[in-house]
């Protein structure tokens, strides 16, 4: 033990070593340093190894290790530290499927005696620094670069044969990594299949504390999975409070993230086929929960684009997004199957399209029987949307096979929608009165109504921005989402309109060519009932003069429609208007 700490004694173990190891696998190994500090510590400096084709298999300028010689005697690992500086690594797989390090293994392999034993493994620090791999794989078609700057972590536990692992703390800081993928012949990949009478693997479980990464730069580039993707990071931080792989469950106190890049291209695919799947067996449904305390995302940009979808020619693509300059903070982020929740404080986006969000904060929820935005302020370039939005359901399919039974708590407070931002969500609105004949308008919004769809409380309501159109009122809704057949309860403060604007809204051919509205209009009154069957009491000021009306109209039968009120003009220009079809 003594003589070993003595260099010329270590380097003629040094020589020893190497003439050994060249001895066994028949290919050059040098080595230009060896320490020995026993009982523990191990350094090699400029070491390598070359492969049997003549070509560096591995090369590094020094490798460090703390582990317990002792130990190792009886077949357990005990590693301390591993420290790598300057190392670069040549893999290979050819078409056989044989590594061009498999003939070290063969070597140096011992046929078992004692198939009783165990042996374990234990790690301890770990710090790796510039190094570079390459890996060539003839069947996947493959081939991967990667460099690394730095890399470092503490492995608290690892144990391979119950699968349970725990990593404290992962620190990355420039990593650079480069996958390339072409098109297989077979457009397959043979997996081997699993005995039946093996016994079920134990299940993965790894506990992780923190987490930062740094200068990450990673491109993927496959023919056969037709994709390509990228992404850049400055940095990113990660806290766990909680990380059970085994119960789905993940516990986040902190998530930051500053200066990310993302872009994913889905390559047009003209001969893909869906894979036949064995419908014998189906896979466990994945139930993730996720919680995150604190969100912040930072100057994050995220593109994709899927070639196979057809364009859309206007409003948002989401086959095709280039998001930029998004920022998020957040609070009490939830994701469960069924779930999803937390607070916003602040937001911001666009999108190439033109959607963009200047301003966001809400307290939301998407769960199984309600959702909600509380505390809701939503402001784009050119609309704001603010309060809250309340809705309760007895469950998701609910609200497609019974839209009425679906509650309602709504409160918009001087808020404005702009007809541009609606379009580029809904383009196909475009053809369509308001939208059509006023694509630049904004409307303007203040109301607060609840209660479930099929029997609405219009507590207040008033509206405005679209021409010269004003209404405000109050009441109740009953039958919805069926507006044909629905019943209208509602007091109206105001209707202020033109006939310009009524064309509008109204579909084709609703008002006959031979009726002609009076150019500005200013209605208030009550009006009960149908749309093809109502009472009404209303007060009319026009530019065609002056009218009351109080009594019932029914036109539920086609050339037979029945009306029964009282009718009153006042400097009424009965010669050149017919109104409520009502011949005077």
């Amino acid at each position: 033990i003594l003589l070993l700490q003595i260099p010329a004694i270590q380097n003629v173990v040094k020589n020893k070593a190497v003439s050994f190891i060249e001895g066994k696998i028949h290919t050059p190994v040098s080595i230009d340093k060896l320490e020995i500090g026993l009982p523990k510590k191990i350094v090699l400096s400029g070491f390598y190894f070359q492969d049997q084709d003549n070509d560096t298999l591995i090369y590094g300028k020094r490798l460090a290790l703390d582990i317990s010689l002792f130990k190792l005697i009886n077949g357990d690992t005990e590693i301390n530290s591993i420290e790598l500086d300057e190392t670069q690594a040549y893999i290979k797989r050819d078409k056989d499927s044989v590594f061009n390090f498999d003939y070290i293994i063969e070597a140096f392999a011992t046929t078992p005696t004692d198939t009783t034993s165990t042996s374990t493994i234990s790690l301890g620090d770990i710090d790796l620094n510039k190094i570079k791999f390459k890996f060539e794989d003839a069947i996947t078609k493959t081939d991967l670069n990667l460099q690394l700057e730095h890399f470092d972590t503490y492995v608290e536990t690892f144990d391979l044969e119950n699968m349970n692992y725990s990593v404290p703390n992962i620190n990355i800081d420039g990593l650079t990594v480069r996958v390339d993928q072409a098109a297989l012949e077979n457009n397959s990949i043979a997996i081997p299949s699993e005995e039946k009478n093996s016994e079920p693997a134990p299940p993965f479980n790894i506990n992780l504390e923190n987490i930062d990464l740094s200068n990450i730069d990673i491109k993927f580039n496959s023919l056969q999975s037709k994709m390509n993707a990228e992404i850049a990071l400055n940095k990113l931080s990660l806290d766990f409070e909680d990380f059970n792989f085994a119960d789905q469950n993940v516990v986040i106190n902190s998530l930051d993230v500053n200066d990310l890049n993302g872009d994913v291209l889905l390559l047009k695919n003209e001969t893909s086929k869906v894979a036949k799947q064995d419908s014998t067996s189906a896979a466990a449904p994945i139930l993730w929960k996720l919680k995150i305390a604190e969100t912040n995302l930072n100057s994050v940009n995220f593109r994709f684009k899927d070639e196979n979808a057809k364009p859309v020619p206007d409003g948002i693509d989401y086959m095709d997004l280039d998001l930029t300059n998004m920022n998020l903070e957040a609070k009490d982020l939830v994701y469960t199957a069924d779930t999803i929740s937390g607070s916003i404080s602040s937001f911001n986006m666009k999108d190439k399209s033109g959607l963009a969000i200047k301003s966001l904060h809400t307290d939301f929820l998407y769960g199984s029987k309600s959702s909600y935005l509380k505390d809701l302020y939503l402001e784009t370039p050119k609309s704001l949307i603010r309060e809250k939005i309340i809705l309760g359901y007895p469950s998701i399919e609910s609200m497609q096979e019974n839209p009425g039974s679906i509650e309602i708590n709504a409160n918009f407070v001087e808020s404005k929608i702009a007809f541009q931002e609606i379009l580029i969500l809904a383009p196909d609105l475009k053809n369509t009165n308001p939208f059509k004949s006023n694509p630049n308008a904004v409307l303007y919004v203040d109301g607060k109504i609840s209660g479930k769809l099929d029997d609405l409380k219009v507590e207040q309501f008033s509206a405005s921005g679209i021409g010269n159109t004003r209404v405000s009122a109050t009441g109740t809704i009953k039958g919805l989402p069926d507006v044909e057949n629905a019943r209208f309860h509602l007091n109206i403060s105001e209707f202020t309109s033109t006939a310009q604007d009524i064309k509008q809204f109204v579909p084709e051919g609703t008002i006959p060519n031979n009726i002609t509205l009076p150019e500005r209009i200013n209605l208030k009154g009550s009006f009960a009932g149908s749309m093809q069957n109502f009472n009404a009491d209303l007060n009319l000021k026009s530019s065609s003069g002056d009218a009351s009306f109080n009594g019932n109209l029914d036109m539920r039968t086609k050339g037979n429609e029945i009306y029964d009120g009282n009718l009153k003009l006042s400097n009424f220009d009965v010669g050149r208007v017919i109104l409520f079809g009502i011949v005077p």
